[in-house]
């Protein structure tokens, strides 16, 4: 028996785990369990069908099974399923216009098609603006809001990926992945990316407790790039409803505005440069600023999801303090 997504929408997410808020009707599905040969079934004739399905397991020993009794594999025939370096590979099963919203991820990533065909989009890091992408707080973080089919930028890449193709998409590029003619299998592996070994050293500086430096820094960012007021327009002013109390009045304890914390604090400035610089030097000069607004924009959620006690209202209430752009 292998675990299914199935929905009457074709379009399919990641939910993030331990999020449980609701992620709107483009993107709800039920899980259902079905036998291998009903899923092969299922997708094989899903343009009959009112329904969409989706299946995605990782190639751990246990997912390993699932996808030999799909494929009638016996143990001749097992996969090389991980390294302590590397997570296991992933299979993914779909069927006609069965999609992949469009998103990023924070590893390098290889997907080989392995059956049937598959439609694969792709973007640069610099379109996130553009993207919406939902808040970190939110389960479908790392995902674009967007209509991709009405998305009046194109894409970098349009291609039609067969049986034995294989793309690498570089960690914070976005891709939107449709199975087209029926059903498709693929599989992907993810690897560790320099870039997002960079950003990573970036948001665990400095400490969250650290109050002087992350004022002075915030500041720095919102009073020179406007840059929290483009973070509220992409990613937080298109989830009104979903914010329903994102005007809510501010306790006493939280902040309205960053203010200019006037404390030495050159020194935490210097480093946070340098480490904007090694995401540049990690990523390559075609895709370094995006990379470098994605890094930024989730810095400032984890730390304004911090002040406001993890309660994203407040934090969508704070960034809409800079609204100045419009």
């Amino acid at each position: 028996i292998v675990s299914v997504k199935r929905s009457r929408h074709n379009l399919f997410c990641y939910v993030e785990q331990g999020r449980g808020e609701n992620v709107g009707d483009r993107f709800n599905f039920e899980l259902v369990h079905m036998a291998p040969r009903e899923l092969m079934d299922a997708v094989h004739n899903q343009h009959n069908s009112d329904y969409f399905y989706y299946m995605t397991a990782p190639l751990s020993e246990s997912g390993q099974k699932q996808v030999a009794s799909i494929f009638s594999l016996n143990n001749e025939n097992k996969i090389q399923a991980s390294t302590k370096r590397n997570p296991p590979p992933s299979v993914w099963i779909g069927g006609a216009n069965s999609t992949t919203q469009s998103h990023y991820d924070v590893a390098d990533n290889v997907l080989v098609q392995i059956y049937g065909l598959k439609r694969v989009r792709i973007w640069s890091p610099s379109f996130h603006w553009q993207m919406h992408v939902f808040p970190d707080s939110h389960p479908l973080a790392r995902k674009a809001q967007i209509d991709i089919d009405s998305f009046d930028q194109p894409p970098l890449m349009d291609i039609i990926l067969s049986p034995g193709d294989l793309i690498r998409i570089p960690a914070f590029w976005f891709h939107h992945c449709e199975a087209i003619d029926g059903a498709s299998i693929s599989l992907n592996q993810f690897f560790p990316s320099p870039s997002a070994q960079a950003a990573a050293a970036l948001l665990n500086f400095p400490p969250l407790s650290s109050i002087p430096a992350t004022e002075r820094l915030l500041y720095l960012l919102a009073d020179q790039t406007n840059f929290f007021a483009k973070i509220y327009h992409s990613r937080y002013q298109p989830l009104a409803n979903h914010y329903q109390d994102m005007h809510e009045t501010s306790s006493a304890s939280s902040r309205t505005k960053i203010q200019n914390n006037n404390n030495d604090v050159t020194l935490p400035v210097a480093r946070f440069e340098s480490y904007i610089q090694r995401i540049r030097d990690a990523t390559g000069p075609h895709a370094a600023d995006g990379v470098v607004e994605i890094a930024l924009a989730h810095l400032v959620e984890l730390w304004a999801m911090y002040w406001f006690d993890h309660r994203a209202a407040r934090v969508c209430t704070f960034l809409s303090t800079y609204n100045t752009t419009t």
